[in-house]
């Protein structure tokens, strides 16, 4: 038996961050959903995946659809420095994502863009896209 999560009509029917498949029982708008595999946020991940592929393409010049969760850091030439480098980059586009506290999770446990969202959620509420002057 699978557990259902409600999620908003027409999104993907996997977790974006565990590729968990969710069984989509349609409900109104209301709080957002966790994966019943990983417990992450769908909506949230979704969006900060979102976010996450479209700045990296930007600051790497690679294509956007071509990043997924599973994605290593190191296959888009990104070493440890490299994510340190990243994440102050996005703090400073995300300063929502930005809590008091900085560097909370050492970078070589960051080796996936999963890993950089679920580093991202660990670290504070914001919107995906809330960076500045938008």
């Amino acid at each position: 038996m699978r557990t259902p999560s409600r999620t908003p009509e027409g999104l993907p029917s996997r977790c974006p961050l565990c590729g968990a498949v969710i069984r989509l029982e349609f409900s109104e708008m209301g709080a957002d959903a966790p994966c019943p595999k990983c417990g992450h946020l769908l909506w949230r991940s979704s969006e900060l995946l979102g976010a996450v592929r479209e700045f990296l393409a930007g600051q790497l010049g690679v294509r956007a659809e071509l990043i997924t969760a599973d994605t290593r850091l190191d296959d888009l030439g990104l070493d440890s420095l490299g994510v340190v480098e990243f994440i102050m980059a996005f703090e400073e586009e995300f300063p929502a994502m930005n809590p008091k506290d900085s560097l909370v999770c050492l970078p070589r446990e960051i080796t996936t863009v999963g890993h950089l969202i679920r580093f991202v959620e660990q670290r504070g509420p914001g919107e995906a896209g809330g960076g500045r002057g938008r």
